[in-house]
């Protein structure tokens, strides 16, 4: 019966694992507004994303010559200071809505310093008063959801906790040895994970952008500003369940006499 108990902890333990990972990244840094925007800051999304946009705007099919011309001049009059403001205020707006910290969303785009021929006022839309009521009904559902998801994040954890503490005492007399049963899967998974990230990290490092549209390289500027965050989460949570697992395999083989 106790080798059955083993048994099913180990096969449970590392998808749970897994979930709360992937969730837990999901939630406190892709949902995160710190993350969001010190990620953006230090790898100069506000300073390179105009740029970039600008440069691929002539590989887009479905815009006119006219269009093209336009927007590229909109686009060389972007300070990244207003890149920044329309990014940060929409984004807070949206995850703050998803906190459950304010009833609406509003989003704007002030078209009046972008330059925008032809208009004279900000765009502004407002989930309450904009929005037809289905819409309004289906977004609803996310008011509040990040609060949700951190719960649950944290559910997992107290079971995996719960988990590991069962499985030592199923390990007796042997817990250590038993416990690193436990952590040697889970580190060496979540390292090659990091290293997965890594790897991506090194493709869009040496991608051509050249002739891509402006939706590929604003979601290549995007997913490089992110990854190296969550690389180095990874990374470092990997390398601590590893190290701590092989530890202690070298404390359980080393003679008691010896130890003391």
């Amino acid at each position: 019966m106790k080798i059955l108990a083993k048994i099913f902890i180990q096969v449970v333990f590392l998808p749970i694992f897994l979930v709360a990972l992937f969730l837990g990244t999901f939630v406190f840094h892709l949902l995160d507004k710190t993350f969001l925007f010190e990620a953006f800051e230090s790898h100069q999304i506000y300073e390179n994303l105009p740029k970039a946009l600008a440069a691929a705007l002539p590989s887009d099919p479905t815009l006119s010559e006219e269009e093209k011309a336009g927007f590229a001049s909109i686009l060389e009059g972007i300070t990244p200071e207003l890149v920044r403001n329309i990014v940060e205020n929409n984004v807070e707006q949206m995850l703050d809505y998803m906190h459950g910290e304010t009833a609406d969303m509003v989003f704007t785009l002030p078209v009046v310093e972008l330059g925008i021929v032809g208009m004279t006022e900000d765009i502004r839309w407002s989930l309450k008063e904009d929005a037809t009521p289905d819409f309004r009904q289906q977004v609803q559902v996310l008011n509040g959801s990040i609060k949700i998801l951190e719960k649950l994040v944290w559910g997992l954890v107290i079971v995996l906790v719960v988990l590991f503490a069962l499985y030592a005492v199923l390990s007796r007399p042997k817990i250590l040895r038993g416990l690193s049963q436990l952590l040697f899967p889970v580190g060496g998974i979540t390292l090659l994970l990091a290293l997965f990230e890594f790897i991506i990290l090194s493709q869009l490092a040496t991608a051509d952008t050249l002739g891509r549209e402006p939706a590929e390289i604003l979601l290549f500027q995007m997913v490089g500003a992110l990854l190296p965050g969550i690389f180095s989460f990874w990374l470092k949570l990997g390398l601590a369940l590893f190290v701590s697992a092989v530890l202690i395999q070298i404390i359980v083989r080393v003679p008691f006499k010896k130890r003391i």
